[in-house]
Formats: C-alpha cells, structure tokens, sequence
C-alpha cells in the first residue's frame, strides 16, 4: 500500500469500543487484524481510541467517535465496536466518511484528492452518529463464516468484534477496493440513524444536554465551545447553571487552573465543545450529572 494511497506511513485501524481493559476481547481484535495481515502480507498499526467508555452507551461513543474523527489522518479505518444488539439481525456495515472531517465541501461530495475514512461496525445508530453529515456511502457486511468452538457445537455469534468487524478492518486498511469487492452496496438513507442531541445558544443563554463524561468528571455537553460567544459571556464572567439537581455558579474560563482548585468552571474542551469541569475535581458526581442529563446555563444575576 502506497502512502499516497492511503495518506498514513502505513495500513492503519483505530480501534474505538465498550469492551474495557479487564478481559481479553481488546487483545483478541488486535489479534484478529494481526492475522488479516500476516495473510495479506502487510504489517497493520492498530491505535486504540478509548474502550472504557460507558458499556452499550451508543449515544455516548458516537460522541466520543464524533469528536476524535478529525484528528484521524486520512485513508485510515475506524473500527467501532459497541454492540448491545449483536447475534441478532442488525447488519454490519462499513462506512465511508469523507477525510476531510473537519471541512466537507456543502455538495456532499468527497473531498478531491484526499483519501475517505472507513468506519466498521454495527449498523445500530453509532457509525451514522459519529460521521454526521460526512457519511458519503455505506456498504452491508454479508453473513461471514464465524469460528467454531473447539469443544464443536454451533459457532459462537456473541463476538462479532473479533470474527466479523476486526477482520473486515484488517482487509480495508490494507486494501480498501478488494475489500468492499463483493460487499452489498446500500444507501446512506438504509443505515439506522442516531443523532446526537441537540443544543440553542442566544444572548444570555445556553440549553444544552450531557452527550459524555471523561474519566476526570468533566462533564461534556451536547453544545460547542462556540456557544460561550454566542451567549455573550466573557472570560471571567460568572453564570448559572441550573441542573434537575439544582443551581450551581461557573465561571467562563479558558483553562482548568485559572478556576482555582475545587471552582466550577465553563469552557470549550480540546475537542471544541462546552463543558462543565471543576479545577482537579469531578464536576459530574457534585452536579449530579451523566449522560442524557440537561441544563441550562444562563447570565448569572448580579
């Protein structure tokens, strides 16, 4: 694979899933990919994203996929695996979301002269989540061979990470064109969607709702970080923030420290959204608030 190809040094997974660190199943994908290689001669880099985001929590990982796609190079394949619904009939699928994440042309087209991004998964609402408005095509994974247990008996379909999605990651990275040789097309409109909740900002106000907490208890909201703007507040400014728990003060800042230890704070996160953060402290466990939680933050009265 040439890296005018693919625009990486070389075949590339980003391995993004719920699995967590405590059992082998991370381990067992990577060692999935690593024999697709070995077979097709090629050596692949596997990043991993995140696997300890919350279990089953599509909405939360799609976030957290959705935030990450940009700083993802060009020509390289996602494989995002949380999968409440697997050994049932939901489809796989690959995606293709153009690589220029960060600035897609208005016409929906691929950008011109840089490669697409492939995002594998389950077609459950967290691939179409995580591209947005940048999924350009879609194809259905057809029904695959799964491995047979040892003991023999019917093949497992409890890890379709491994036997399904892994492998078919492996063969995109090294190969994009042999790989979806064979796959059934399908419209983007067939996919199962899921959009991540939505937010309003106008002078004076911001409502908005959690989409994810990062390990620190930042509190990560469905708004961007641009909201601060359009709601009017400035560096320093105190506002509200009025919670089904209750009603906290925040103060606008641009780092965590500047809060000073234990202060709740407003700011735009690293990856451009608004967040609610306490200077070294867990801003979700003393606000009371995870995924799905909503607020409103507001010009707090003098």
């Amino acid at each position: 694979m040439s890296t005018e190809a693919h625009g990486v040094l070389a075949p590339t997974v980003v391995f993004a899933s719920d699995y967590g660190l405590a059992d082998p199943y991370v381990g067992l994908c990577h060692l999935a990919i690593a024999r697709v290689g070995a077979a097709l001669g090629a050596r692949i880099d596997v990043v991993d994203l995140c696997h300890v985001a919350p279990a089953f929590d599509v909405g939360a990982n799609a976030a957290l996929l959705r935030d990450a796609l940009p700083w993802i190079p060009a020509g390289s394949v996602v494989l995002a695996v949380v999968d409440p619904g697997v050994g049932t009939d939901r489809a796989g699928v690959v995606v293709r979301v153009d690589g220029s994440v960060a600035a897609t042309p208005a016409d929906g087209a691929d950008t011109p002269g840089v490669a697409p991004l492939y995002l594998v998964g389950p077609d459950n609402g967290l691939l179409t989540a995580a591209g947005g408005e940048h999924v350009r095509r879609a194809w259905r994974i057809q029904e695959v061979a799964r491995p047979s247990p040892a003991a023999g008996g019917p093949a497992p379909a409890t890890f379709d990470g491994r036997d399904v999605f892994a492998p078919m990651a492996a063969r995109l990275a090294v190969d994009a064109d042999a790989a979806l040789d064979g796959l059934e097309p399908m419209g983007v409109d067939e996919l199962v969607a899921h959009r991540l909740p939505a937010a309003t900002a106008h002078p004076g106000r911001v409502e908005t709702q959690v989409v994810r907490v990062d390990g620190f208890g930042n509190v990560l909201l469905s708004a961007l970080g641009s909201a601060i703007a359009q709601a009017g507040w400035q560096r320093g400014q105190t506002v509200s923030v009025d919670t089904a728990q209750g009603v906290w003060h925040a103060t606008v800042a641009v780092a965590f420290a500047e809060l000073g230890q234990g202060r709740l704070g407003l700011l735009a996160d690293a990856f451009g959204r608004l967040q609610l953060a306490i200077d070294r402290g867990d801003a979700s466990q003393r606000l009371g608030l995870g995924v799905g939680s909503r607020l409103a933050v507001a010009t707090a009265e003098a």
